[in-house]
C-alpha cells in the first residue's frame, strides 16, 4: 500500500520536472523566437498550471497568462514570476489535499503534470527548431548578398 509521504515524494518530483521542463521552454533562444500559445492544465481541482491566478502562481510559481483586460497595448499575454517561491513539496501537498489523498485522483494528477511537463519539452524543441531554421535561411541569404556584392565589384 502506497503511503502518503510517498504520493507526496511522487509528486514532488513530477512537478520538479515541470519546472525544469517549463525552464527550458521559456529559455532564450537566438534568435528569437516568440513563445508558444498557452494551454492550460487542470493538475487537480482547482490547481492549473500555468496558472490564471497570482495567489496560485506563487505556489506553482512559474508564470501566470493575463486576461485580454489585464493587459495593456502591446504587452506580452504573460507574466513571470519568481521560481518556486514554496517548491513543489508544498504544491504536492496541496495537489494531495484537492485529491482528498486517494490514490486514483492523485494517479491522475500524477498523469496530468507529466502531460505537461511532456508539452514543455516538445514547444521548447520546437523553438530550438524554429531558430535554427531561421539561421539557415539567414545563412542563405547572406551568401546571395555576397554573390550580389561580389559581382557588383567585378562590374564595377
Amino acid at each position: 500500500m502506497t503511503t502518503t509521504r510517498e504520493m507526496q515524494d511522487l509528486l514532488a518530483e513530477a512537478l520538479g520536472e515541470l519546472r525544469n521542463a517549463a525552464q527550458e521552454m521559456f529559455g532564450r533562444t537566438i534568435p528569437a523566437v516568440p513563445l508558444p500559445r498557452p494551454r492550460v492544465f487542470t493538475i487537480a481541482p482547482g490547481v492549473t498550471w500555468p496558472s490564471t491566478e497570482r495567489t496560485e502562481a506563487q505556489f506553482l510559481g512559474i508564470l501566470v497568462w493575463k486576461h485580454p483586460e489585464e493587459r495593456g497595448v502591446g504587452e506580452l499575454p504573460y507574466t513571470r514570476y519568481s521560481l518556486t517561491i514554496s517548491g513543489p513539496a508544498k504544491i504536492a501537498t496541496i495537489v494531495l489535499e484537492r485529491c482528498k489523498y486517494q490514490p486514483r485522483l492523485v494517479l491522475r494528477a500524477l498523469r496530468r503534470i507529466q502531460a505537461a511537463a511532456a508539452w514543455c519539452r516538445a514547444r521548447a524543441e520546437g523553438r530550438r527548431r524554429a531558430a535554427q531554421e531561421i539561421l539557415r535561411q539567414q545563412a542563405r541569404a547572406e551568401a546571395a548578398l555576397e554573390g550580389e556584392i561580389a559581382m557588383r565589384s567585378l562590374a564595377g
